[in-house]
């Protein structure tokens, strides 16, 4: 299925503040984005692209004029993410440290979910992606009516640890207005909840490191 999330949003929910400038990446990786109708109303359609003879990563900044400040994709509502959507998964924790592990086997496929770490004691939840050499991956977003307002869309590149244990902590208040916002059947887990997960790391040191909803974190090691 289409991921669907700055449409959902709950502005009364989300972080005050603005995320500061953000500056363009050194990447193996640009994006680009533009409408696609033909998967279905206020869809957008993301091209990664890696110039490098490598196999790449990345995650995914960006934000929507008049919707969304800037954020990483995946953030907002991975919680709802790791059951399923009306009875089918939307997405994985990645569990392998092989960047292929992380490629989307179609535009709308099942992306996987990792924690980001930012240097902090706590890391982001996302989606991350793997792209293969000297080509082109297309993601789908549902939920932005023209991409030409999608603004600070940077692709960040990132390497993959080693599997771990992790304990997952979301925002149940977030994940509850989504549910009543789109009247989907959802099942969320526990909270926290444990996950065994690879984290990604940031090859670029300046990347931002704001999260949309408060309380949202992954924390190294099982959950007490």
């Amino acid at each position: 299925m289409i991921i669907r999330e700055v449409e959902y949003l709950n502005r009364k929910l989300m972080i005050r503040g603005e995320p500061r400038r953000v500056s363009p990446a050194v990447s193996a990786i640009s994006v680009s984005a533009n409408n696609a109708p033909q998967y279905g109303k206020d869809v957008v359609s993301y091209h990664l692209s890696n110039a490098s003879s490598r196999y790449a990563a990345c995650v995914l900044y960006r934000g929507v004029e008049n919707i969304s400040p800037p954020y990483y994709f995946g953030n907002a509502f991975y919680a709802v993410y790791t059951g399923k959507i009306n009875g089918q998964p939307s997405a994985f924790w990645l569990g392998s440290n092989l960047v292929s592990a992380a490629t989307p086997q179609s535009p709308g496929s099942n992306y996987a979910l990792a924690p980001l770490k930012l240097g902090s004691q706590n890391d982001l939840a996302c989606f991350v992606f793997g792209v293969p050499p000297q080509s082109i991956i297309e993601i789908l977003e549902g939920g932005i009516p023209d991409a030409s307002k999608i603004n600070v869309m940077t692709a960040y590149e990132v390497t993959l640890g080693s599997l771990g244990s992790y304990c997952v902590y979301y925002n149940q208040q977030a994940v509850k207005q989504y549910i009543s916002q789109t009247g989907y059947s959802v099942t969320p887990p526990s909270d926290p909840f444990p996950e065994n997960t690879v984290p990604v790391i940031p090859v670029w040191k300046g990347m931002p490191g704001n999260e949309i909803y408060p309380g949202q974190y992954v924390r190294a090691g099982g959950c007490t």
